[in-house]
């Protein structure tokens, strides 16, 4: 880590430091972000499509229809499922840092005056 890439904030309750957002480190979050949706949509859609699959075919619905009603679904849950895996790297520890959420200097002001950040409210 080169002194260029260190910015140090200074805060009464904890002491940060931020590092530059490199190449690899970027790579490293997105990797850990990536294999995580990629079996979270993969578990979510398969499992989804097979039971609708299994229904819609006991009832012996043509397949356009079935098409028709789980490509929606798949929309859906592709849109919304990856945010999952967002929560699940948040705070996570990549060795030489920590993917966490900061709060900004006004917001921290505002937090420890009323004990509920802005983001909160």
């Amino acid at each position: 880590m080169d002194s260029d890439d260190i910015i140090q904030h200074r805060d009464t309750r904890v002491s940060l430091i931020e590092v530059e957002a490199t190449w690899n480190r970027v790579i490293r979050v997105y990797w850990s972000y990536f294999w995580r949706q990629l079996i979270i949509l993969l578990l979510g859609t398969i499992g989804i499509d097979v039971f609708l699959a299994l229904m819609f075919y006991a009832v012996d619905t043509p397949k356009h229809t079935v098409l028709q009603v789980i490509m929606p679904i798949n929309l859906v849950l592709g849109t919304c499922l990856p945010i999952i895996p967002m929560k699940l790297i948040l705070g996570k520890n990549f060795g030489t840092f920590r993917l966490v959420l900061v709060s900004t200097e006004a917001d921290a002001q505002k937090a420890d005056s009323t004990g509920v950040s802005a983001a909160d409210s």
